[in-house]
């Protein structure tokens, strides 16, 4: 839901601005001209948030339960792509190859899930680099543990 809103509002910086200016210029909010951007149909997310008063920035995504249940469940719908909480990769819960056909991603902000679900841009490229920088991450991971 919080990334749908996200989607309806338009591009976070610019529509901060442009709201700024309207409701300076003494416009009435419902006057506000949106300007959605188009969500990816072939991407499924999971996570959790939890909003607070002294949220500053970008709101952070708590890792889930049930991630590889919710993964296989969005291969059965013909997704591609699955994006699960950073922490469930952190912790070893889900691994990139534990569904066949499926690429899982992962993004700790509801900034990073929403710039991989953009339907506007390439967003196959900018998923492939958040995969190898993800995957470069883990590897890092597992090389302090040893």
């Amino acid at each position: 839901m919080t990334e749908l809103i996200m989607f309806m509002l338009g591009e976070p910086e610019d529509f901060k601005r442009k709201l700024a200016i309207h409701l300076k210029a003494g416009l009435k909010l419902s006057q506000f001209p949106l300007k959605p951007i188009p969500i990816r149909q072939d991407i499924g997310i999971t996570g959790e948030i939890n909003i607070t008063e002294d949220i500053k920035g970008d709101v952070k995504v708590s890792a889930i339960g049930g991630a590889v249940t919710k993964a296989r469940g969005a291969r059965r719908f013909g997704l591609r792509y699955v994006i699960v909480p950073t922490a469930n990769f952190e912790n070893n819960i889900v691994k990139y190859d534990i569904v066949p056909g499926m690429k899982l991603l992962h993004g700790s902000t509801t900034r990073e899930y929403f710039e991989m679900l953009r339907g506007d841009m390439d967003t196959d490229k900018s998923i492939e680099e958040v995969t190898s920088s993800a995957e470069k991450y883990l590897k890092e991971k597992e090389e302090e543990q040893i």
